[in-house]
């Protein structure tokens, strides 16, 4: 189970929240991320934004963006831009949070990236991984079958 679950008031038919699947390590949804002060609060410093729209810069954080719809598979630019991501906040032992829109499928996504280049997981484990550590992990098809097996 997740460390700890934080939701957020709803705001355009979506359930806001934030996942801590383990310590610094936090999954969410499009609203949380915008929310300056629970950024602040929970000490992050870097988000990945997956999402069709781009969020605007913020004094606190280190905002990285990959827009990408839902329902396409990832490239390989796009693998590669969330693993180093995901090796620059490892090496710098950074608190990051990973979003998408609802905070289920695009962070899923990415977040079985993070767990295959921080514990050598192959997808299918470190999918299961996610699945197991946050109730809200729901990746599409497609782009789990754009993953690599190994990074």
């Amino acid at each position: 189970m997740a460390l700890r679950i934080i939701k957020f008031d709803p705001s355009e038919g979506i359930d806001q929240k934030l996942v801590e699947i383990e310590p610094g390590v936090w999954q969410g949804s499009r609203g949380p991320a915008f929310d300056i002060n629970a950024l602040q609060q929970y000490g992050i410093t870097q988000v990945l934004s997956i999402t069709v729209v781009t969020i605007p810069p913020t004094k606190c954080i280190c905002l990285w963006q990959l827009c990408v719809d839902d329902g396409q598979p990832w490239t390989e630019e796009q693998i590669a831009f969330v693993r180093t991501f995901c090796q620059f906040c490892l090496y710098d032992r950074r608190i990051f949070l990973i979003h998408c829109d609802h905070g289920s499928s695009r962070s899923t996504g990415a977040m079985v990236i993070w767990k295959m280049v921080s514990s050598r997981m192959d997808k299918y484990q470190a999918y299961a991984y996610m699945r197991e550590n946050n109730p809200y992990a729901n990746c599409r098809q497609e782009i789990l079958d754009s993953l690599p097996e190994r990074i």
